[in-house]
């Protein structure tokens, strides 16, 4: 009589279930059809540390009908086991959390560290890693149901984020980019077709690759002048992704909504090594534009322009946007048009000489070679006109410079600059061109504008600017007493004001002439000192930092501890007449 018996194996190795006997009577194995193989999950590993506890790892793994090790070397200190096997569901189906002691002590015997393993370990593959203290590396899959794998890496129980060695890969992996090639598709999931690459500049990403396999681009790119970064900016123009890449990563979905350009790694190292056509004033044939679908309104965007080109007129292409390196390999661009649009665009590798727009532009001097814009023809404005405060200071410095010129249109809008300056005195003064704006300030508004905390500021920006003659002018120039109390803590008595204590957070330091309307004569011992008491932790370590003092113009008294141990600090700025034995020797 034949007997049919329904048996599952959780865990097996070693063992081959055709051999599987009952009273010494061997059994046959009826394939059960769905019950069987309904989610079926194939695995293939590598293990590597100590024998005992590679061997005790792969005893904690979970098998359907089958696992074993397909290939094992090395010394018992430092040992390598390769393994495969299927488990029902998946790695993790069946793991229970480790609650035990991370000091497990593994078997010395390897089979019997396997063993008691399997018998007593249903662990999760970071549990496993952790308590075996081993590298672990698992691939797996339910090819029943699809053509996708997951793969962990970890090591000593943390994870690792690496890319799946090939030898590791199962047949049934899924190829998204590779069979469409295959496949002699035109444009096989978005790949792009490029003429020529520029790599000045340019921000390039990838995916799917391990560090070691993205190494050879980033040598590559930045050799030429470009970057490659560790995730996507938005300001990406080119994403390389791994043909044998299981799956569409995150970054390459992005890349097709923003319109990246998408390669191959064939296709990187063919457009390297083409060289670019001359071309000094390109057409809509020459450039590459894209389209970005990630908003509710596709957009068309400029990704790059020809390294040669010298003159561009944004408004003769359809474009609705530019990326903001799509001039950064343009070294011989000398004059651009502007578009009835924004934009915010590195030309630092660009010879600018002339801007030319029918409106005001919103520029900054972030953009430019220096900081120094070119000559820019365009309407003045007034400070409504543009979006941001850097950009609108660049156009108060604008309207200065044509203001003393006798320019009609700055005599028009100066009213509109006076009431803005006024309003937005303390971020004029930080920008950029603070000292252009300061002198307007002090010739053409109220003499009480500036107080002595700005015309401290004012004069340490004159200073590290070389400009000794403007700097002696605001030493002299008395402000207003406006001055931020929270930053001091001082002492007056008879008319003179001594700086017990400074409490803020910067490393360039203009310490007012006058507080609460009376002059400052004295800075007591540890007043900037890190070491000294009660300061906090951000305090103290501004302090450290220190690299700028500039003392006030009636300080008749400086301790010599006021600055003690700060170690960074570069230059202390006396005024004049201050004695030459009272001054701190660096």
């Amino acid at each position: 009589m034949e007997v049919r018996i329904s048996i599952y194996f959780k865990k097996a190795s070693f063992f081959c279930v055709e051999n599987l006997a009952i009273y010494g009577e061997k059994l046959k194995i009826y394939d059960n059809g769905d019950d069987i193989m309904a989610n079926y999950c194939d695995y293939k590993g590598i293990l590597k540390g100590p024998k005992n506890a590679c061997y005790g790892a792969f005893g904690c793994l979970e098998a359907y009908d089958d696992k074993r090790i397909v290939q094992e070397f090395g010394t018992p200190e430092n040992y390598t086991l390769r393994f495969e096997g299927n488990c029902k569901w998946s790695m993790q189906c069946y793991a229970q959390p480790w609650t035990g002691s991370w000091r497990y002590q593994i078997p010395e015997d390897p089979m019997d560290a396997l063993i008691y393993a399997e018998q007593n370990h249903d662990l999760g593959l970071a549990d496993i890693s952790r308590l075996y203290q081993v590298e672990l590396l698992c691939n797996w899959g339910a090819f029943e149901t699809d053509n996708r794998t997951t793969f962990e890496h970890y090591v000593l129980g943390k994870k690792v984020i690496s890319y799946c060695p090939d030898d590791l890969r199962f047949p049934e992996e899924a190829r998204w980019v590779s069979a469409a090639l295959i496949r002699g598709m035109d444009d096989p999931d978005h790949l792009a077709h490029l003429s020529y690459m520029n790599v000045r500049g340019k921000i390039f990403a990838e995916t799917g690759f391990s560090k070691t396999e993205r190494e050879p681009f980033r040598k590559a790119i930045e050799e030429r002048g470009g970057t490659l970064a560790n995730g996507m900016p938005l300001d990406t123009y080119c994403l390389i992704v791994n043909p044998a890449y299981p799956e569409k990563t995150e970054k390459y979905e992005n890349a097709v909504g923003y319109g990246y350009y998408i390669l191959t790694p064939e296709m990187f190292w063919k457009l390297l090594e083409q060289p670019q056509k001359s071309i000094e004033h390109p057409t809509e044939n020459d450039v590459q534009i894209t389209l970005c679908t990630h908003y509710a309104e596709p957009q068309r965007i400029l990704m790059d322009v020809p390294e040669d080109t010298v003159s561009f007129d944004l408004s003769q292409f359809p474009i609705d946007y530019v990326n903001d390196r799509a001039f950064s390999s343009c070294t011989k661009l000398r004059e651009i048009t502007l578009a009835d649009f924004r934009i915010d665009c590195d030309f630092q590798n660009c010879p600018l000489e002339r801007i030319i727009s029918d409106k005001p532009a919103t520029l900054h001097r972030k953009m430019f070679r220096d900081g120094i814009p070119p000559e820019l023809q365009m309407p003045l404005g007034v400070p409504d006109d543009y979006a941001f405060y850097d950009s609108t200071f660049m156009a108060c410095a604008r309207f200065i410079r044509e203001y003393h010129a006798k320019n009609e249109t700055a005599m028009q809008v100066k009213p509109a600059y006076d009431v803005f300056l006024k309003e937005y005195k303390k971020k004029a003064l930080a920008s950029d061109d603070c000292l252009v704006i300061g002198r307007y300030m002090l010739e053409e508004l109220d003499e009480n504008i500036l107080s002595d905390g700005d015309l401290a500021v004012l004069r340490m920006r004159a200073l590290k600017a070389g400009d000794e003659a403007f700097a002696e002018r605001l030493a002299d120039t008395q402000g207003n007493p406006e001055l931020k109390d929270s930053e001091w803590l001082i002492k007056s008595a008879k008319g003179k004001v001594a700086i017990r204590k400074y409490k803020g957070h910067e490393t360039e330091i203009a310490v007012p002439n006058t507080m609460k309307g009376l002059p400052v004569t004295e800075i007591e011992t540890e007043a900037f000192s890190p070491e000294a008491p009660g300061l906090t932790d951000k305090m103290r370590a501004s302090r450290r930092k220190l690299k700028l003092v500039i003392l006030p113009k009636f300080l008749e008294s400086l301790d010599l501890d006021a600055f003690r141990n700060c170690q960074e600090l570069d230059r202390i700025v006396y005024p004049d007449g201050f004695p030459e034995d009272k001054r701190i020797q660096k």
